[in-house]
């Protein structure tokens, strides 16, 4: 469901596929097309070196030109992307029939790039409409038995991405049905908005999470690395911030 919602989503950019590729094009791949994308990307000057933790700034600045400093940068420039999606002007909708008992449904609607400064509210209202418990999605589906799970996930992304909304289905449930809940969720932030509570309980929640996400090197060299792939290394530090703005 998920590759049709992407292949569908997205016309022209390459976010329309996964990044591992469809599985034809793996299987169809040889070793001299594995080696000219080798040669095309894999050079220092298209690589980030993210360094944590407890270290001696100048000893591991020696070590990196030690280790690094004779490799050549590349021959000529890295291919960029530089693929504008059109614009959307009509809703587009996908099935996909396979055998079992369980149905999933999705919604997805397109999200501006990963720098924008809406970003700490989506973050936020994301939180409101699905977090476990005390989220709209899960009072409306999972409490009352119409699913087993449900989300509200964004994929922030250096170029326009999207939100998808979903629910895994249980026997007592229908797609139709499904689906008019989930608008009905949406479209009950779009009249009347949210509460206070609903907001400072997301930040709270929200900020917890990221003090979880701190506990270690590894999981701050990660988030880093995913805010430089964005465009902005510093809005990993500044997020906190923003989001008690809103």
């Amino acid at each position: 469901l998920y590759k049709k919602i992407f292949s569908t989503g997205f016309k022209k950019h390459p976010y329309n596929h996964f990044p591992i590729g469809l599985k034809k094009d793996i299987e169809s791949i040889t070793a001299d097309k594995l080696r000219a994308f080798y040669d095309t990307y894999y050079w220092p000057n298209n690589a980030t070196l993210t360094i944590i933790g407890n270290f001696n700034k100048e000893d591991v600045l020696n070590s990196i030109y030690n280790y690094f400093g004779n490799i050549e940068m590349s021959p000529n420039p890295i291919p960029s992307i530089d693929i504008k999606e059109p614009k959307q002007f009509s809703p587009n909708r996908v099935t996909v029939n396979r055998a079992g008992m369980i149905g999933a449904l999705c919604i997805a609607y397109k999200l501006p790039e990963g720098i924008h400064k809406d970003w700490p509210s989506i973050l936020l209202l994301s939180q409101i409409i699905s977090s476990d418990k005390t989220g709209r999605l899960y009072r409306e589906l999972e409490d009352k038995g119409l699913a087993s799970s449900s989300y509200a996930y964004p994929l922030r992304l250096k170029d326009p991405g999207m939100i998808l909304f979903g629910a895994t289905l249980t026997e007592q449930s229908n797609h139709d049905e499904i689906e008019k809940i989930i608008l009905d969720v949406i479209t009950q932030i779009q009249v009347k908005g949210i509460s206070d509570e609903e907001l400072n309980l997301a930040k709270s929640v929200f900020n917890a999470d990221e003090i979880y996400q701190k506990d270690g090197t590894y999981l701050i060299a990660d988030q880093i690395n995913d805010f430089i792939a964005i465009g902005d290394w510093k809005q990993y530090l500044s997020l906190s911030n923003e989001l008690e703005k809103i």
